[in-house]
């Protein structure tokens, strides 16, 4: 099951606000929870300040209000529903996780395993780690925008780059294509720790249009390179 969690984290890093709510760890273990945490892949954020409305078939999204009554009691959460009127919003429903993508960085850095450390080459979208190149969230539509402006990627040569679940197309890349593969199929926890499957990353290097030596990584893209 906690493979399954990774798969959402996966998924969930090429959204705009990669960011877990109380109710989608509701169908998560604890203990995963427990682990993504423990990794360093995802770490408690501020409370939600909107929520959806569970008391009504339409699922509208309303704003939360704190609320001490009777005066003394302490404040509790609640929003308001065109039909049900004020409703209570337990304390786990305002709880969110964020994707530390610097601290996965980092993970896959140890994983893989990258000489020469991790360099944050566009802040919290791609990152160079040692021989190996990771970028963050690459199906966004600004993305080719952001690596024409990531001196340090343009001048890597043979690339190979590790993205989080969607593949981008080529045109992203302007030109020179990389060598691109999807953490989705490669990584998994084992133990308190993120693994990656280096074996079948090489297998897929050596059946691919050219093959990499050396390659740097980066994320989110994440890119290596030689």
């Amino acid at each position: 099951m906690c493979d399954d969690s990774l798969h959402a984290l996966w998924t969930r890093i090429d959204a705009r606000h990669p960011v877990f709510t109380g109710d989608d760890m509701k169908e998560w273990p604890e203990s995963c929870l427990e682990r993504l945490v423990g990794v360093g892949l995802l770490r408690e954020a501020a409370n939600a300040r909107h929520v959806d409305c569970d008391a009504c078939a339409t699922g509208h999204r309303e704003g939360v209000q704190l609320i001490e009554s009777p005066p003394g009691s302490g404040f509790r959460a609640y929003i308001v529903c065109p039909e049900n009127g004020r409703v209570h919003v337990p304390p786990y429903r305002l709880r969110q996780w964020e994707i530390d993508l610097s601290s996965l960085a980092r993970a896959l850095a140890d994983a893989l395993p990258a000489a020469a450390g991790v360099e944050e080459l566009v802040p919290d979208r791609v990152w160079l780690v040692g021989k190996t190149t990771l970028g963050g969230q690459a199906t966004w539509r600004d993305f080719q925008v952001v690596l024409a402006g990531a001196r340090r990627f343009q001048e890597t040569t043979e690339r190979v780059v590790l993205v989080a679940d969607i593949v981008p197309g080529d045109e992203v890349w302007g030109g020179d294509v990389p060598a691109v593969f999807a953490l989705r199929g490669l990584a998994r926890l084992q133990g308190s720790s993120l693994v990656v499957d280096r074996s079948h990353l090489d297998r897929l290097l050596s059946r691919g249009r050219r093959r990499v030596r050396g390659g740097k990584i980066c994320h989110s893209s994440w890119t290596t390179s030689s």
